[in-house]
């Protein structure tokens, strides 16, 4: 069972992250984008082919764009968490034969749970979208999404998701997918989220896990990676504190919540400078009271 103190950590967590959703995104948004969720025995073993056969012929118009966005956490040990996310389409050739593209996503070490990068892929998917809608002028008019994440994609179709994204991004990946959605909407572009089985047979989910998962454990790998340690209020990026007091603050709890929930106070940190004395939340913060 949770103690008291991990309970109203979390609470304070979820009260935050309501209040950012009120702020950045709005109370009563709708997503504009349709979302998919069906799971049968048949649907989960559909080959890229099948996902796309209701629009093959406006894919090969470039009518239509097609992305597989997925999610990665790769841990080491105890504490170290490190985050990535992917993205998987095809682009035709000059030969006119179709080539698998992939974008890897770094998103930093201890900023999130799972569901933060899938939500992260998902949004970085909508932005290539915005991106080649910019940049090829106005022909696309309908754009399908991919992810293996059905939680993530139920919570967005019923409008109660809690999931903001990593943090430390300039923006919120949710906020990001409610406006790129609404760019595209605004100018006559369907927008279609699909779950589907992941690691079936789907090499479009396949490439994007794999793009997730070396983008992880490319950090893991770097010789400055260090071990997870205390972060204080000044080490918060300035586009965070941008965001405000509730996403700095949300910040704070993210990149010190394996610590904070493992019991453990800053003085059993062996890799806190000793000049680092003062505790990291702000006076007046209303994350400084961690009492039983």
């Amino acid at each position: 069972m949770a103690s008291r103190r991990t309970q109203n950590l979390e609470q304070k967590s979820q009260d935050r992250r309501l209040r950012i959703i009120n702020d950045k995104i709005g109370k009563y948004r709708t997503l504009g984008a349709t979302v998919t969720t069906q799971d049968t025995f048949e649907g989960r073993w559909r080959t890229d082919d099948d996902l796309v056969s209701d629009m093959k012929d406006q894919l090969e118009a470039g009518t239509a764009l097609a992305f597989w966005a997925d999610g990665s956490v790769r841990k080491d040990e105890k504490w170290d968490a490190f985050l990535g996310a992917g993205v998987a389409w095809q682009e035709r050739r000059e030969d006119g034969n179709w080539e698998w593209q992939q974008a890897e996503f770094e998103l930093g070490q201890d900023t999130g749970e799972s569901s933060d990068t899938e939500l992260f892929a998902v949004a970085a998917a909508l932005g290539l979208t915005v991106e080649k809608f910019r940049g090829e002028g106005s022909a696309v008019r309908a754009v399908r999404i991919f992810s293996d994440c059905r939680s993530l994609l139920l919570s967005l179709e019923r409008g109660t998701t809690m999931t903001l994204g990593p943090v430390g991004q300039k923006t919120w990946a949710l906020q990001d997918i409610f406006d790129h959605t609404d760019f595209l909407v605004g100018r006559g572009v369907t927008v279609q989220l699909v779950w589907q089985k992941g690691h079936a047979q789907s090499a479009g989910n396949c490439l994007a896990d794999k793009a997730a998962r070396k983008a992880a454990l490319v950090q893991l790998q770097l010789p400055t990676t260090k071990k997870s340690k205390w972060k204080k209020m000044r080490h918060v990026p300035a586009w965070v504190t941008d965001l405000g007091r509730d996403s700095v603050n949300e910040w704070w709890w993210v990149v010190n919540k394996a610590l904070l929930l493992s019991g453990r106070v800053e003085g059993d940190d062996e890799e806190v400078d000793e000049d680092e004395e003062e505790n990291a939340p702000s006076e007046g913060s209303e994350d400084m009271d961690f009492s039983e």
